[in-house]
This record gives structure tokens, C-alpha cells and sequence, in this order.
């Protein structure tokens, strides 16, 4: 599990063509206290040179009033990407409609 306080996180990580990727996120307020994803929607996207979008990311709110959030890539999916460098980020839009970037960074995509 990786615990994201409320500022916006970098996290890299590599994925490997062949395999599913699961990445479970812990979000908390800078206290430490969970933040309520309650009536929130996720999104992220895997993108080459942050400008041109290449995947989509499975993310599910999987306990809202907990701040636990699972990001995920098929291996279906990973398998259409070439090995290289990619860019990734993570947007979160409130019940009130306010949207906040709440990760980003890069990913690997490896050939195994």
C-alpha cells in the first residue's frame, strides 16, 4: 500500500508486458487522518510526453470514507504499449466538482 498525504504525490513504477499491474493507494491528509472520497470520482491516464493520452487506468474508490483507492492496468492493455518511459497521473474530482491532481510520475513499461 502507498500512503499519498494530501499534496500531490510523485510515484514511478514500472509495469511488465506479460503481467496485470495492481497498485493499492492510501490517501491521507497531511494529520494523517483518511481523506472521504465519498461522492468522488477517480481518473488516471498513462501518457507519452504528457501530452498524448495511450491507456487508461482501472481505478476503483475501494473504501471512499477510508481514502483507499486501487489503480490498475490490464495485462491486455500493458501488452499494446511499447517498451519505453511513460508519464502517469491521477485526478480526483469532489461531490462539490472541484477537480485536484493528486499523483503523478512515471512509468516503465519493461519487456520481462
Amino acid at each position: 500500500m502507498t500512503t499519498i498525504e494530501s499534496q500531490v504525490a510523485v510515484i514511478n513504477f514500472t509495469v511488465y508486458r506479460g503481467a496485470d499491474f495492481v497498485l493499492p493507494l492510501d490517501f491521507q491528509q497531511d494529520s494523517g487522518a483518511p481523506i472521504d472520497f465519498t461522492g468522488s470520482m477517480v481518473s488516471a491516464k498513462l501518457r507519452r510526453h504528457f501530452i498524448q493520452d495511450v491507456a487508461v487506468f482501472g481505478v476503483t474508490i475501494a473504501q471512499p470514507t477510508t481514502g483507499k483507492v486501487v489503480l490498475s492496468l490490464d495485462q491486455a492493455v500493458i501488452d499494446t504499449l511499447k517498451p519505453a518511459s511513460y508519464s502517469w497521473a491521477l485526478f480526483i474530482t469532489d461531490a462539490a466538482g472541484v477537480t485536484q491532481l493528486k499523483c503523478q510520475g512515471t512509468v516503465e513499461v519493461v519487456q520481462p
